[in-house]
């Protein structure tokens, strides 16, 4: 039981310092891009790969 508090407050502390140092790194440069500019950068390449691979089979998924 322990084990289990002291694992929660680490991923407390984690989170917790993540926002600071986003927070801190925003006030600084407000134009640096946000978290939806890192989730479209990392999955491009799979959606044009599954656009591509739709065109091929005529548009339509089945």
């Amino acid at each position: 039981m322990r084990k289990r508090v002291s694992r929660e407050r680490i991923a407390a502390a984690v989170l917790t310092l993540a926002g600071v140092a986003l927070a801190a790194a925003l006030t600084y440069n407000p134009r640096l891009p946000g978290p939806t500019e890192l989730v479209d950068t990392l999955f491009r390449p799979v959606t044009i790969f599954i656009e591509h691979i739709s065109a091929k089979e005529g548009g339509h998924l089945s």
